[in-house]
This record gives structure tokens, sequence and C-alpha cells, in this order.
């Protein structure tokens, strides 16, 4: 996937005007968010199989659609409740019956990081999911996310490119409040966010 150059992030922001497009509905990118400022994820697609990153080609892979929606349901209800733990064994079970799946990856990542027992896992589902090349709308929460997880595990630098990143890919209020300072750079020239090509680390985001 390719990235946006620095200055597109910029642009983007700063013509992003004093407020940005409230949500729609209750799939749009980051919202509606939680009450602990995660983002809450959209309606799982109607595919049965992601393409590889890089290519065209969609992977073959035993699936089991009803089992993946039950699944899916399952662990969306027991993170609603703060059943982590919970929502994980099922968010598992979703990716024993589908593969591959980015949205089932997603949501594992946020509920791993809400648990906070192993935000290097947390952050291994969501940088896979960003991989497997979701649509832009859930590539954006996915952003949203990571950003999070950057502020919990204190990286900063990484911080602002994150939200910015997932601001690009479907403005929202609240990613646009979160790549605030990138923003007010780009307005004044001195730039803000930090380079995306720099994200890359011994196991960390994919640039």
């Amino acid at each position: 996937m390719l990235q946006p150059a620095p200055e597109a992030l910029a642009s983007a922001l700063a013509g992003a005007g004093a407020a940005a497009p409230a949500a729609a509905s209750s799939d749009a990118a980051v919202a509606p968010l939680a009450s602990d400022g995660a983002a809450e994820l959209a309606p799982a697609p109607s595919g049965s199989a992601a393409a590889l990153p890089g290519s065209s080609r969609v992977e073959a892979a035993p699936v089991d659609r009803e089992a993946y929606l039950g699944a899916l349901g399952q662990g969306r209800a027991a993170a609603r409740q703060g059943r982590y733990a919970e929502a994980i064994t099922a968010f598992d079970r979703a990716l024993a019956a589908m593969p591959h799946e980015p949205r089932a990856l997603a949501e594992r990542g946020h509920a791993r990081m809400r648990l906070g027992a192993d935000l290097d896992a947390a952050a291994a589902d969501l940088q896979r999911a960003e991989q497997l090349g979701p649509d832009d709308k859930l590539a954006a929460q996915i952003w949203y996310n990571l950003g999070l997880l950057d502020e919990l595990r204190g990286q900063a630098e990484l911080v602002r490119a994150a939200f910015a990143r997932s601001f690009l890919l479907s403005p929202t209020a609240a990613a646009r409040t979160k790549a605030g300072p990138a923003r007010r750079g780009a307005r004044d020239g001195r730039g803000g966010a930090p380079r995306l090509e720099e994200r890359g680390r011994s196991g960390g985001r994919r640039v």
C-alpha cells in the first residue's frame, strides 16, 4: 500500500477547515467512538477472503462465514461490556473460521490493546489487518487505534502520523483533533507529523 508524502498529509489536514465532517452513520470511519475514545469498528464486510498484500490475487483459505459472523458478534458483545479476554477468544474463533480477515484482526487488536496485557500482540494484529488492504473506512479505524496504541506505548514520535493517516483516509472530528499539532504545523509552514517512511522499526509499523 503506497503511503502519501508528508506534504500530502499536511495539505489534507490544513484543508480540513475549522471543523471535520461529522459521522453520518454507525459505520463511519472512526465513529461512533467508545467512551474511552477508542474506535469501534464498523459491521463486517460481505466478502469471504482477503487479497494478499501487494497483489490482486485472492488467497484461497477454508472459510465458514456463519461461524465467523457468530464469533465476531460474540466478540463485539464481550468487548462492549469490557470483557476483553473473552472478546479475544471469540475473535480467535472468528479467525479460525475465516483466516486473514482484516476486520477480525483489527477488532482482536483493539481488544488486546484495551486489555493491556500484551501491547506487542495488539500492534501485530493491527499492523497485519492494515497490510491485508482493508477499505478506507476500516483502514482509518485501524490507523486511529494504532495512534492510541502508540500513545499507550509512549511512542510520541509516531502518534501524530497515525492520526494524520486516519484523517487522510476518512476525515473525522476525532482524528482531526488528535492530529491537531500536524495541522497547525501545516498552516505555519513548519510541518508537524513525522515522516511515515520513518515508522518502520523492529516489530513495528509497516510503511
